[in-house]
């Protein structure tokens, strides 16, 4: 039993010696030179202990591992030469110190988070190899106002911009096929994109991202106080708006269709025209504006309801019922049924001749004493009449003059008299007989 014990004892021991000695033989092939650079036997740098300040990475380094400097806010400037050639991530994360990087490194690529939160650096000048920009590569980096991206770049990572609060333009290269979600989120300062021309999937329309057909709309920069759309939109993107709190209002085109799940979310718009085009709305949280503007029967006032926003028609009341002009006055009506024929001698008051659809009627009220009937004169334009004189019709034509019967013919008391007095004159004659 002992000897057994002492035979598995031996052999663990060979067994951490076997991997104990690569590390030593690697450890002491690892170099440090005098400025604090530690540089393995691949060409890798390791680590950095040298005092900071302004920093040129050794020209036998071709690799730089992953957070190398990460943290250490005694460096100023890097100086990386050509011939790096491949970078991990974060490499320079949360350097708070660091002002300026002159990258000639032929790295292809700016890994994700290689800047994350260096809150000083101004400057930035990138080979012309580099083809893509990660994820967060220049996140929280809140001091860069401007940066010239070279024209090989071809892809933009999630977030590569996020919260560069004073990043105030840039300029999309011609090659940049992708650009990842929120690039540009917490950009507040920049006012408008910039699309070099050549490039064939975006395009800039009163510095707002579109794709290259006008009918997206990618990104509203967060530094732009208003905003007025292409006429081609057809679609509101998702995160279009996000945080935008400058823009408070905003009237969408009767081409948009569409507006995506939180593209208004967190905004300052309060107060949105959304048209009758628009047939689909997403839901947008951390958004609700004071008042949308629509039309009755569309899917805005559907999402003011739902949501409990104040809506405004467009289409008011005034508008849904006939004009004035288009109803018929009480001088045009007819009362009781009643139509007049352009012989007959009695008319309803107020009244207007029957036409045939042909003819034009004008019609003029005379005041008249509050004991008369009201007094209409009528004229009638025949439309047969190709001289297009005008005919003045003797049905029920009044004056102002007060009569005890209005509409009895003068003859009836006329013919009344004669019978009168044919009648007395009878009388007398057969009594005197």
């Amino acid at each position: 039993m002992k000897k057994i014990r002492k035979g598995i004892t031996v052999v663990l021991a060979i067994c951490l010696l076997i991997g104990w000695m690569p590390a030593v033989q690697a450890r002491a092939e690892s170099t440090t030179d005098a400025e604090g650079f530690t540089v393995d036997e691949t060409g890798t740098l390791i680590a950095y202990t040298g005092p900071g300040g302004a920093i040129t990475i050794p020209s036998n380094v071709t690799s730089i591992a992953g957070g190398v400097f990460a943290s250490n806010s005694s460096i100023s400037s890097v100086t990386i030469p050509a011939t790096v050639t491949s970078m991990g991530t974060a490499v320079f994360y949360d350097c708070t110190g660091l002002i300026s990087i002159s990258l000639d490194a032929n790295v292809g690529s700016i890994p994700s988070q290689t800047f994350y939160n260096c809150t000083a650096l101004t400057s930035v000048a990138l080979n012309s190899s580099i083809s893509a920009i990660g994820a967060q590569a220049f996140a929280e980096c809140t001091s860069l106002s401007a940066i010239s991206l070279p024209s090989t770049v071809n892809s933009i990572g999630e977030k590569a911009f996020y919260g560069c609060a004073s990043l105030t333009t840039i300029t999309i290269p011609a090659s940049v096929t992708s650009i990842g979600g929120s690039a540009f989120d917490g950009c507040v300062k920049l006012g408008g994109f910039s699309v070099a021309s050549g490039n064939g999937t975006y395009a800039v329309s009163d510095g707002c991202l579109y794709n290259k057909s006008l009918t997206r709309l990618i990104r509203c920069p967060q530094g732009k106080a208003s905003v007025k759309l292409a006429n081609t939109t057809q679609i509101i993107g998702s995160g279009a708006f996000d945080n935008c709190r400058s823009v408070t209002s905003l009237a969408l085109p009767e081409s948009v269709t569409t507006i995506e799940a939180n593209a208004f979310s967190g905004s300052g718009i309060t107060s949105i025209v959304i048209p009758a085009t628009t047939t689909a709305i997403g839901s947008q949280s951390s958004w609700k504006p004071s008042v949308i503007s629509g039309y009755t029967n569309s899917q805005a006032k559907v999402y003011a309801d739902t949501n409990s926003i104040t809506f405004q028609p467009l289409d008011t009341e005034e508008e849904q019922k006939p004009s004035e002009e288009q109803k018929p006055s009480e001088e045009q009506k007819p009362s009781n049924g009643e139509n007049s024929s352009g012989g007959g001698d009695t008319m309803p008051d107020q009244g207007a001749p029957a036409g045939d659809g042909n003819s034009s009627t004008e019609i003029t009220i005379i005041p008249g004493p509050t004991v008369s009937p009201a007094v209409t004169t009528v004229t009638e334009t025949s439309p047969s009449d190709n001289s297009g004189a005008t005919v003045t019709s003797d049905s029920h034509v009044k004056d102002d003059t007060p009569k005890t019967g209005d509409g009895i013919n003068p003859a009836f008391y006329l013919c009344f008299a004669v019978l009168l007095t044919g009648v007395c004159c009878f009388l007398f004659r057969k009594k005197s007989i």
